[in-house]
Parts: structure tokens; sequence; C-alpha cells
């Protein structure tokens, strides 16, 4: 008797998730954290409260509700001040690449997606664990009696949700489309940076625009999320740390170049906003390059 033969049909992969990086979920309350950039991309959701946030030189806000996918090489950090914020963050690598739709932009989620990604991040969250600080890694490790069917189950929970959101954003026609900033905006933007040595106040910034103080104060909320003072100061404390990187500059010439005036006060509002002062900011910057 022969074997029957069939037609097979091989099954195509849309997109998969070959490896776990970090996965956290937990309440976040301070300042700005050290602007990092890396080869995979991050998932980071907001379950509650509002996460000001510097993405690729752009500052948004992601609200409750909310997520966003870092692509690999976007330089990230926070952009202000985290008052009890629930987040999740996710670092995974994935075959092929997610499309390019999810990347880099604010995604609004409806009630059934957050619930499943609320439920995946925090199991997620459960299963791994911070290297410890002697460990020459960054990243997690399994925690003990973590099995390799749980590990499957969320990485085929994890890639249901991201083939569900492809279909959602393709569908409503958001591929490669990106949040129009408004000409307006942009000039008021490029005042500010070009001015950021000096002191600047809202009625010369919307005399400038020919804009009333209130109307530029919801133009600057509407655009980046945050408000013209906050957007001011994240900008001089991103001018500060390039400065520190960059240059040569001592500290009394980086807050003068950056806006800050004296050294004193550009040192508290630099540790303010990124948790560390100028000092411990160089020497961490020169540990990582080295």
């Amino acid at each position: 008797m022969s074997i029957t033969e069939y037609r097979k049909t091989k099954a195509s992969i849309c997109f998969s998730v070959r490896t776990f990086v970090t996965f956290y979920h937990r309440s976040l309350s301070g300042q700005t954290g050290m602007s990092e950039a890396h080869d995979f991309p991050e998932l980071v959701f907001v379950e509650r409260g509002v996460a000001p946030l510097y993405v690729g030189g752009e500052y948004v806000t992601l609200r409750e509700g909310q997520m966003m996918v870092y692509a690999p090489g976007t330089f990230h950090s926070r952009a202000g001040t985290f008052r009890d914020v629930m987040m999740d963050n996710c670092g995974f690598e994935g075959e092929p690449e997610l499309p390019a739709v999810l990347y880099d932009r604010v995604i609004t989620l409806d009630d059934t997606q957050r619930r499943t990604l609320s439920r995946i991040m925090i199991e997620g969250a459960s299963f791994f664990r911070r290297f410890e600080s002697v460990s020459p890694y960054k990243g997690m490790a399994l925690c003990e009696g973590v099995r390799a069917i749980d590990v499957q189950r969320l990485k085929n929970q994890l890639e249901l949700f991201f083939l569900d959101l492809i279909e959602r954003e393709t569908a409503s026609g958001a591929v490669g489309k990106k949040k129009q900033l408004s000409e307006e905006y942009i000039v008021l933007r490029s005042y500010i940076d070009d001015n950021l040595r000096r002191r600047l106040t809202l009625e010369e910034i919307a005399g400038y625009g020919r804009i009333s103080v209130s109307k530029l104060k919801q133009l600057f909320h509407s655009q980046c999320g945050s408000g013209v003072v906050e957007f001011i100061t994240a900008r001089r404390v991103e001018t500060a740390k390039k400065l520190i990187d960059e240059s040569s500059m001592n500290f009394t010439q980086i807050a003068e170049a950056s806006g800050f005036g004296t050294v004193h006060y550009f040192s508290r509002v630099f540790k303010k906003q990124t948790g560390f002062s100028p000092t411990e900011y160089r020497s961490r910057r020169r540990e990582h390059r080295s």
C-alpha cells in the first residue's frame, strides 16, 4: 500500500518573539533618568498616570492606556517628573522586525488591549530578575522555577497582542503617519532653541509668534504634551547633557552655555531632572564609554 501524498501549506510567520531582554512592571515617581539607546525594540506602556518622555529628539507624553515601541537605536529618557506612574517595559527581539507603523509613535489602546497587555506585563515581570550588580551583563535572567512552557506561553501571548495591533494600525491607515507638528509650533520651538543661552519669558516667545500667552500654552500642551517652561527646562538639560558628553567645558561654562546662568542653579535643576549631579553624570558617562 502506497503512502497518500497531501499538498502542504507552510505556515508563514508575520512576527515572532525571538528573545526577551527586559521585563518590568513598576510604580515610578521622581525625576528624569539618563538617556539611553540599545539595539533592540522596547515596548513601554502606561497603566496609570502621565509619563513625559524624550524620544528620538522629540518630547512626547504617554498617558494612561497608551503605549510606544522604541525602535532599535532610538535615544529615549524621561523628560520631566513622574508622579505615581505605573509603567510597564519589555525589551525584546523579534523575527522579522516589527513594521515601522509601530515604532516611535504614541498608540492608544482600547479597553481589551489594555487588559491584555497589562496581564502579559504583570506575568512577564514575575518571570525575570535583574542580574546581580557584580554581573558584567545588563538586562535580566529567568527566575528559578520558571518553566520553558511558561516562557513559550508568554512569548505566544505577546506575539498575538502584536499581531492584533499590527492589523488594527494597518487597517486604520496609520501606516507611515506621524503626528504632524504645526508650522507655528516648529517656528516657536526653533526660536527657543536659538535663544536658550539667555533668559526667556512667555511674553517674549508669544510676541515672537504673534499669539497670546494663553494660546502659546495651549499650543505646547497640544504639540508636545508639556508646558512651555517645562519644555525650556528640558531643552536646557538636554543641551547640558550634550555639552558634558561632547565638550571639555567646565560646569560653569556649561551652565552659561545652556542658559542656566549660575552653576549653583544649573546643578540644582540638573540633579532634580536627571537624578544625578553634573559631576556624577559625567563620571557615569565616562564609565559607560569605557
